[in-house]
């Protein structure tokens, strides 16, 4: 009797372990693929980067959101294999490894966030099933904007993209130049 007893036990056991692992995934894969299943309302093939987190699909300017990323004119640098100083335009950069993700001719799909300060779309982007928002930050050309500080961590210990050295926040090289013009 006893042995049952405890066979029932470990069976409930190995069922509640598997319903928190399945729920555990699940969660995962809202977090990671399922926000916006369904939710993409813009689509088209004619994509033209304006820089590492803004494209025109359809005409339309979108914002990627969630990310930002240098901006064209902003220059980044890293020491080099003789420990020189090398300096880069980060921005074109960025610009650039998002024009490689986005030039495989595949359809893009977006979602419809909002608009920004700007009157862009805040969209949520993909090629296929890559979230190229999410992709921008694992691959280190943007930073998370209150969104993807997982990828962005990632990007940091591999020393991806701009994460290889030093470069200033792209918000606060905004907030420098906008000092200067005034």
């Amino acid at each position: 009797m006893k042995k049952a007893t405890k066979n029932k036990k470990k069976e409930l056991m190995k069922k509640r372990a598997l319903i928190a692992f399945l729920g555990v995934m699940l969660v995962f894969f809202y977090e990671y693929y399922g926000k916006d299943i369904g939710c993409k309302e813009i689509k088209g093939v004619g994509v033209r980067v304006v820089d590492g987190d803004t494209i025109v699909l359809n005409n339309e300017k979108i914002r990627l959101k969630g990310i930002d990323a240098p901006e064209s004119k902003q220059w980044c640098w890293y020491i080099g294999d003789h420990k020189e100083k090398i300096s880069y335009k980060c921005g074109v950069e960025s610009a650039k490894y998002l024009s490689k993700l986005i030039e495989g001719g595949e359809r893009i799909e977006c979602t419809n966030e909002g608009k920004d300060l700007y009157g862009r779309t805040l969209s949520y982007c993909y090629v296929g099933i890559t979230n190229i928002n999410r992709d921008m930050v694992y691959k280190g050309w943007a930073v998370g904007y209150g969104e993807f500080k997982v990828e962005e961590l990632i990007a940091m210990y591999n020393k991806a993209g701009i994460w290889r050295g030093d470069f200033e926040m792209p918000s606060e090289w905004r907030k420098k130049r906008k000092k200067r013009r005034r």
